[in-house]
């Protein structure tokens, strides 16, 4: 009988080392430590691209509430402006005096059509 000559024991922890090392092309002395620099690289470029967007979103969102604090402020001027027209016809129709006319008309005046 023949005998073989054992082999060596070998980590399941070596091997998976020893693999990757082979799948990125680097040398197995040196492990994924050569990897680090791209990496680094990688992890710099999204930063990058993240901060970008972070800004471009901020940016369009300030622009959003500008114009809805526009757009409050012209609702608000025409709810005043229609308040006073009211109150004039309001006025006018208990008192029968024509100045509260003039106000009412002032009031129409301040709508933004």
């Amino acid at each position: 009988m023949s005998s073989t000559p054992p082999s060596p024991k070998v980590s399941i922890g070596s091997r998976l080392r020893a693999g990757f090392a082979n799948a990125f092309g680097l040398a197995p002395s040196r492990g994924l430590a050569s990897v680090l620099p791209a990496v680094w690289g990688a992890l710099a470029i999204a930063s990058l691209v993240g901060a970008i967007s972070l800004a471009m979103i901020y940016r369009s969102q300030l622009e959003l509430v500008r114009h809805t604090e526009e757009v409050r402020g012209g609702l608000a001027r025409t709810f005043s402006a229609v308040q006073d027209a009211e109150l004039g016809y309001r006025g006018y129709l208990l008192t029968d005096d024509q100045i509260y006319v003039d106000g009412a008309a002032d009031g129409l005046a301040g709508i933004d059509r």
